[in-house]
């Protein structure tokens, strides 16, 4: 028989299991636009896939968290825990074999882990859920409900707090705003030497300071990547170019052809809010996006026509 200090050192480690995975789920909710677009550049699935699949990462890791916390049914939720961190550390040591250094998104932004460190930290807590393997489970009254009750509000609250992009309805801009914006890019000398108005171009309209900008610009890269476009990018930047590089850096964008121009022509073309992002068909702006309804399948179908 267990005695009732190793009980307790027992249930100490359980519960902090269960904060890990707790503290992961709320930080990759915290910078759940960073963690999509993480997704979506596994080049796995499109970006509404891709969004659907962080939700349910998060509000899986957050219903592990609190079942292993409240040991409700630990037999079960012991194995799927041990299945879960399993599967995690294949990922990031196909992720190591293939060279990625880059921040691995086990706990979002705010704790940047490497694919190598981030299995470390798997494998401890592996070891740790090892030596509490024969811990045994409380007994709750309506344990079932509770489950329940946490199954739901752990799928329902990502969704609550940051509904996926492709299921709210953005306005579009109008056709004769889009005129203005090209008769405006046509005419303007710094842009000219990109060649906006020559054949299909994505030109893009970007703040060098805006995290909006540096998220549309990550999206942008890996729909590029995934259908074969780079001289057809444009980047055309406002702000000081001097902080370009630390733009290139947290976007991990593609260095597409850019320019910079002064706040007034860059507004002038942008409209009043940014990311702006046009798809032009010899100088004539076909459709427009800002960050949130970046759309790849229209993006992909109008560079294949």
């Amino acid at each position: 028989m267990l005695s009732i200090r190793n009980k307790t050192l027992l249930h100490c480690i359980r519960i902090f299991i269960g904060l890990v995975f707790i503290v992961s789920s709320v930080f990759k909710l915290i910078g759940i636009d960073a963690f999509e677009i993480y997704i979506f550049s596994l080049q796995l699935f499109g970006l509404p896939f891709s969004s659907i699949i962080a939700r349910l990462v998060i509000s899986g890791e957050f219903i592990l968290g609190i079942l292993l916390i409240t040991n409700i049914d630990f037999s079960l939720v012991k194995k799927i825990t041990f299945a879960v961190l399993g599967l995690f550390s294949i990922f990031l040591l196909i992720q190591i074999i293939s060279g990625k250094t880059e921040n691995c998104f086990c706990f979002g932004e705010m704790i940047q882990l490497s694919p190598a460190e981030s299995l470390i930290k798997n494998i401890v807590l592996l070891f740790l859920l090892w030596l509490i393997r024969n811990d045994s489970g409380f007994r709750i009254k309506y344990a079932s409900s509770i489950q329940l009750f946490v199954i739901v509000f752990a799928l329902l609250l990502p969704v609550l707090l940051s509904q996926p992009d492709f299921m709210l309805k953005w306005p579009q801009m109008s056709q004769d705003t889009l005129s203005i914006a090209a008769k405006r890019t046509a005419n303007s000398q710094e842009l000219q030497p990109l060649k906006p108005t020559e054949g299909k171009k994505m030109i893009c309209m970007l703040s060098v300071n805006c995290g909006y900008c540096i998220h549309a610009a990550n999206k942008i890269s890996v729909i590029a990547d995934k259908h074969q476009l780079n001289d057809e990018i444009i980047y055309v930047f406002a702000g000081d170019e001097a902080e370009l590089p630390v733009f290139w850096e947290k976007s991990k964008s593609t260095h597409f052809n850019y320019t910079v121009l002064p706040f007034r022509s860059f507004f002038d073309i942008a409209g009043p809010s940014i990311p702006s992002i046009y798809l032009s068909e010899n100088g004539e702006f076909k459709q427009q996006f800002n960050y949130r309804n970046i759309d790849e399948k229209a993006i992909a179908d109008f560079f294949e026509k």
